[in-house]
């Protein structure tokens, strides 16, 4: 890409707006002055020169884009939103640190762009760790104690900044009524800091704001803070987000704290599919196994699956453990709605969907279906 390409749709991203005496023609031809400037050979010793020089060149020629449309858009007589010029620079940031963590009231959350993996520990237990470079996804279910492998496409882009902060730079660019941005310079932790704060009235009266804390050294975010406020004065909602930069953090969903003793069921890599062709066929013939069972017994269905061993041709113990056996009691000729009556489901694959799972009704049928419409 051309320096100048770069910067142009660097500065479309910086969400600025100039006035209206600003024209467009005008900034085409500030950019065209600097791809000149950029690409002569006689540069002296610059800012941007300087910047590039340093230590910290990968960060520094990002931010270097940002401040240079800042220069332009006041020599043009534009229009800043320090806000939105914080955030660019801020996104720009966390997109070059090894690890971003982020301590929410409800989760944790880690991302590494190097290694493409994302983990997310939620205070219900819940943790979903995604690799991007493997292709899979890893749901961990305190409950159930097993973790889920599912396919993952796509990857984790470096425009992908963390969740909470894609959450706060798009409150800070909405268009809202009564919408007031302040900022302020501030002193947190020993760090210089710039606090942005945009505050709005709802039309029922609540009050809203969203701050930010930037270290305005690294320009990385230090903190956000959304909260709600009714008209009479009682806070409705308050969430604050902590960022910290460690140098390591969870290479596998193990390290966000799943036991080694959990449970795993791998449905990538087109496992889900066969999973789900398995279950549907293993459910078919213990469906006719056990109408051929109370055929032979009095229309009573069998106490337990072993019962009905004989009937089946295959081995069992697939169905031992991934079977719900519900047809104990139940006698045919009493059943008023065989075709509604579940005898048995898959209970592995409705731990997997959570909702749906194969049924196998009393009238021979059987039906992929929502568990909790049937099985109570």
């Amino acid at each position: 890409m051309r320096p100048a390409d770069n910067i142009e749709r660097q500065i479309n991203r910086l969400q600025v707006e100039p006035r209206s005496e600003v024209s467009k023609k005008n900034i085409e031809d500030a950019l065209a002055a600097q791809k000149k400037v950029i690409e002569s050979a006689d540069l002296q010793p610059t800012i941007w020169r300087i910047i590039m020089k340093s230590k910290i060149t990968k960060f520094a020629a990002a931010v270097a884009v940002v401040i240079t449309a800042i220069i332009i858009l006041h020599q043009l007589g534009g229009s800043i939103d320090p806000a939105n010029v914080a955030f660019a620079k801020a996104t720009e940031a966390l997109k070059q640190v090894n690890w971003i963590h982020i301590t929410e009231p409800d989760s944790e959350e880690w991302t590494n762009y190097n290694l493409q993996v994302r983990a997310t520990k939620h205070k219900d237990g819940r943790i979903i760790f995604s690799d991007y470079q493997q292709g899979r996804q890893f749901e961990y279910n305190s409950e159930k104690n097993q973790v889920c492998i599912y396919p993952l496409n796509g990857s984790l882009d470096k425009a992908d900044t963390p969740i909470l902060w894609e959450e706060q730079s798009e409150v800070f660019r909405q268009k809202m009524p009564n919408r007031v941005i302040s900022s302020a310079q501030s002193r947190f932790e020993g760090r210089n800091v710039g606090i942005y704060i945009l505050s709005w009235t709802t039309n029922n009266g609540t009050k809203c704001s969203s701050e930010v804390t930037v270290d305005v050294e690294t320009n990385l975010p230090v903190s956000a803070l959304y909260k709600e406020i009714d008209p009479d004065g009682k806070v409705l909602v308050q969430s604050r987000g902590i960022f910290e930069y460690p140098q390591r953090g969870p290479v596998e969903i193990y390290d966000v704290g799943v036991p080694d003793n959990t449970r795993v069921l791998d449905y990538s890599s087109g496992n889900l599919e066969k999973a789900m062709e398995e279950s549907r066929q293993k459910l078919r013939s213990l469906c006719l196994a056990l109408i051929m069972y109370q055929d032979e017994n009095q229309g009573k269905y069998p106490d337990i699956l072993q019962d009905c061993r004989a009937y089946l041709s295959d081995n069992i113990q697939w169905y031992l453990e991934n079977v719900e056996y519900i047809g104990k009691g139940l006698v045919q000729t009493a059943i008023t709605n065989p075709a509604r009556t579940p005898l048995a489901y898959d209970k592995t694959l409705l731990h997997e969907n959570g909702q749906k799972t194969h049924i196998a009704f009393s009238d021979g049928h059987l039906e992929f279906c929502n568990f909790d419409a049937y099985v109570k």
